[in-house]
């Protein structure tokens, strides 16, 4: 165990408990700490001499003390040097993501640690003359290897809480500028992950999990699904949510379900008019030719299940079937509804006939046995003559 002096005239003891139990200690002054913190400063109220608090000794001396758990050494050594007036060390610059971190850098997980304690011990002016250059918007914010703006990368949904902690110091410092940018910082990583996230619920426990793709690197463990995009291999891993604001939260999780909803029912309610499309009734948009209606409602059929949409077809799915949770994020979803198709007959005259087509309305190259009687790629369009479209439904 390590001890760190503050103050030569400290009296009480820090102890800060690392994620693998590793303790350290700061001997610092509860005199300063009340002064920092409205918080400390009931709980460390001389008139009651500590009383609720454990004792440790250090170097023969009997001192009280407070633990504190949940966040880097690192952080938590920034606060207290803050406290006592001893920021030499204090970064003043956040990584970019440009290479090796240097000590006037600070890291993402530390920026996470100092908003997480600034809030819980409600002292976030302390951190105002260096929280202007750790949160700015500006190109060294973007990591070059990738060109995303870092906080938008799977893993850093934390800048959530961190820019919800500093836009309320903000507000209170009168900055509008930096409001503006935790603003920014909020409005685009709630986009992103409103396009990218995965949520996945127990209805029985009400327990959320949550999932984002990833592009996997050396350092990347498995996800529990694997998609292929060109070259490129993607994992869906777990995300945590935890330190989200719930009314943002809240946001993201209406905005998912109410946009995927509003996609799906769209594709839902084609599906099932085609399907129970009344060509006898004049007002039916269906064509009245029967192949040329099979042919479109079979390839649909076919293309709604590769798209993983074939529960589409199931008769009076509830709103929470349409879209529920654990289905997909909305960025697969569109690019799984982009993907349907339909082929249909372009045979002259015939889609107004409730009867078969003719067999001299057909195209030659059905009976030429050098081309393909079911119509399923660009190739197989051309060999028919320009007699059949594959329509992509979305487009």
């Amino acid at each position: 165990m390590e001890t760190h002096v503050y103050t030569p005239i400290a009296d009480l003891v820090v102890e800060h408990v690392g994620p693998q139990g590793q303790r350290n200690t700061f001997l610092v002054s509860s005199a300063n700490l009340r002064v920092a913190s409205p918080v400390w400063r009931t709980s460390l109220d001389p008139d009651s001499k500590f009383a609720s608090l454990d004792t440790i000794s250090i170097g023969g001396e009997v001192y009280k003390k407070i633990t504190i758990k949940g966040v880097g050494l690192a952080a938590l050594r920034m606060i207290l040097g803050i406290i006592h007036y001893d920021t030499k060390d204090i970064p003043t610059e956040l990584e970019s993501g440009r290479g090796p971190s240097c000590p006037s850098q600070l890291s993402f997980g530390d920026l996470r640690d100092i908003a997480l304690l600034i809030d819980e011990y409600d002292c976030a002016k302390l951190v105002t003359p260096w929280v202007r250059r750790w949160i700015k918007r500006s190109p060294t914010f973007i990591n070059w290897l990738t060109g995303q703006l870092n906080y938008e990368r799977v893993g850093d949904e934390d800048w959530f809480f961190i820019a919800s902690v500093f836009k309320r110091l903000a507000i209170q410092i009168c900055d509008i500028r930096m409001s503006g940018d935790c603003e920014d910082i909020i409005e685009l990583l709630s986009k992103g992950l409103i396009k990218t996230i995965y949520i996945d619920s127990n209805e029985f426990t009400e327990e959320r999990r949550f999932y984002r793709w990833k592009e996997r690197d050396k350092s990347s463990l498995e996800g529990i699904r694997v998609q292929i995009k060109g070259d490129k291999t993607f994992d869906l891993v777990q995300i945590s949510l935890d330190t989200v604001p719930a009314e943002i939260l809240d946001f993201i999780i209406k905005t998912w379900s109410s946009h995927g909803l509003h996609m799906v029912t769209a594709v839902y309610t084609f599906v099932q008019e085609l399907l129970n499309a009344n060509v006898e009734d004049q007002g039916s948009w269906a064509c009245k030719n029967p192949e040329c209606r099979a042919i479109a409602l079979g390839s649909l059929i076919h293309s709604l299940q590769k798209q993983s949409l074939g529960y589409l077809l199931e008769r009076s799915l509830w709103p929470d079937e349409l879209f529920p949770n654990g289905r997909d994020s909305l960025e697969n979803t569109v690019l799984r509804i982009e993907g349907l198709q339909m082929t249909t007959l372009r045979l002259k005259d015939i889609h107004k006939e409730n009867s078969s087509a003719k067999l001299n309305q057909l195209p030659n190259v059905i009976n030429s046995g050098q081309h393909p009687l079911f119509l399923q790629s660009d190739l197989d369009l051309s060999a028919a003559g320009g007699k059949a479209a594959r329509i992509p439904y979305a487009r």
